[in-house]
């Protein structure tokens, strides 16, 4: 073969930035604009807080992106502290935890995987958002969202009757779960069920005082 057959067959060499728009196809607009207006808030924060005086956090003059894990692990606990809302109201637990979640997806989109609430290289993340997250939700700062419709009784025996509900295939047993996390669980939307933690775990096997097994789901 020829070095013209070669060239027939090869295209024009790719740069690291050409490689990197084709990965990002793979995450849709409305990803990409939350990761990046949750990278955007870091920054805007962080720029602030290195200006202070005695501010007990590591002077970074640099983008998260090119953070390392450790300059991350030392600024983003302060950073779930103290962020607010615009008005300078706290924000609920949800979306401080969506905040958290969207940063981790921006450096995915940098082509940098992490995971803030599993990998115990960013303990400092998780414990400081759990104990957060716990006092948002006493003090009474939640989110207000719209009423769902409510499904019947009548409603859920139609579903299981046509075989929308049951076990017979992999995907009604999946459809089935969703349904059943959702129902008593209180998870509404795709994010919520996909945001679900194995390790640690969010769902636990519990005994009740009459000896009765159930399922406790914790939202932290």
């Amino acid at each position: 073969m020829t070095t013209s057959d070669l060239r027939k067959q090869t295209a024009e060499p790719s740069t690291a930035d050409d490689l990197h728009t084709v990965q990002q196809r793979c995450f849709s607009q409305n990803t990409i604009s939350n990761a990046t207006w949750a990278a955007s808030l870091f920054g805007d924060w962080h720029a602030k807080r290195c200006t202070e005086e005695n501010s007990g956090i590591v002077r970074v003059n640099k983008p998260l992106a090119v953070m390392t894990d450790e300059e991350i692990n030392c600024s983003v606990p302060f950073f779930i502290a103290e962020i607010k809302k615009r008005d300078g109201t706290d924000f609920p637990p949800r979306t401080l935890r969506h905040i958290v979640l969207q940063l981790q997806k921006y450096l995915e989109l940098q082509g940098r995987r992490v995971k803030f609430l599993s990998d115990v290289h960013f303990r400092g993340i998780s414990d400081t958002l759990g104990v957060v997250m716990k006092q948002r939700a006493e003090s009474g700062v939640t989110t207000v969202g719209r009423q769902a419709a409510v499904i019947t009784e009548d409603m859920e025996n139609t579903l299981w009757q046509k075989g929308l509900l049951g076990d017979d295939n992999p995907t009604t047993l999946l459809h089935t779960i969703v349904y059943i996390f959702g129902l008593h669980f209180a998870l509404r939307g795709r994010e919520e069920h996909r945001q679900l933690r194995h390790f640690p775990s969010q769902i636990s096997i519990k005994v009740s005082d009459s000896g009765r097994r159930y399922l406790k789901y914790e939202e932290v």
